[in-house]
């Protein structure tokens, strides 16, 4: 199961096998569902003007609508405000493992396992570019505080960053010796932090890809990590051995 909130924290959206709530954020009452799943949510994103809700799935065939969206790595976009089916993103070759919001909700970026990276316009639903670099698994997406580049990181070893005006690779970065399982800017967009299964938490100079700090102490892989509202200080997760 997953969950998310928007970003004036009105709503939220979670996920299970089958069903995927829009609640009230206010109130914490359901305002309306998606039924028929079959297939866990693994990852869902609201735009920033709460309007459209992204869904990507392990795997996925929703058969709630007339409409024909059996697709193994379809991503569905909902409307939030009309409460139905707005869009479904079909591309993808093997699972959706995360997404963003960019130019303001107008677009959205995804990556997979398939490697690729993809830009979709959500007006009409079409894809604009598939970004191609990666050499395995792609596993998740950051976007810098001004829109203008995103990170992402992948299963394998490395960091990739790519400018999103003209939608092209930049550098990578290839300093960890294991997968890159999650990455994240600082608030000022100058620094990217990542995490990785080889249990290190990595601070990167976002303009020259210089590693700046190199941060250990988990005792197994790190999972995810992430800067502070005011960039002073790193929180970091990770798998605990039993």
């Amino acid at each position: 199961m997953t969950a998310t909130i928007s970003p004036d924290k009105k709503l939220i959206v979670s996920g299970d096998y089958e069903t995927i709530i829009v609640w009230d954020g206010l109130t914490g009452e359901p305002i309306w569902s998606l039924t028929g799943l079959d297939g866990p949510t693994r990852c869902l994103k609201i735009s920033p003007d709460g309007k459209k809700v992204a869904c990507g799935f392990a795997y996925n065939s929703y058969t709630g609508y007339d409409k024909d969206i059996e697709d193994i790595c379809a991503i569905i976009i909902l409307d939030s405000v009309e409460k139905d089916l707005w869009h479904v993103l079909k591309g993808h070759v093997s699972d959706v493992r995360d997404f963003a919001f960019v130019d303001n909700g107008a677009a959205l970026l995804s990556c997979s396992e398939d490697k690729t990276i993809k830009l979709w316009d959500l007006d009409d639903g079409e894809l604009i570019k598939t970004f191609y670099g990666h050499t395995d698994g792609v596993e998740h997406i950051s976007v810098s505080p001004d829109g203008r580049h995103f990170a992402t990181s992948s299963f394998d070893n490395t960091l990739r960053l790519w400018e999103m005006p003209f939608n092209r690779w930049l550098k990578s970065f290839d300093d960890h010796s294991s997968d890159v399982f999650y990455a994240s800017y600082s608030p000022d967009g100058k620094r990217i932090v990542s995490a990785s299964k080889d249990g290190e938490i990595r601070i990167f100079d976002a303009e020259t890809g210089k590693c700046q700090n190199l941060l250990e102490g988990h005792e197994n892989e790190t999972i995810s990590t992430m800067f502070s509202p005011d960039g002073n200080m790193i929180v970091s997760t990770s798998l605990v051995s039993r």
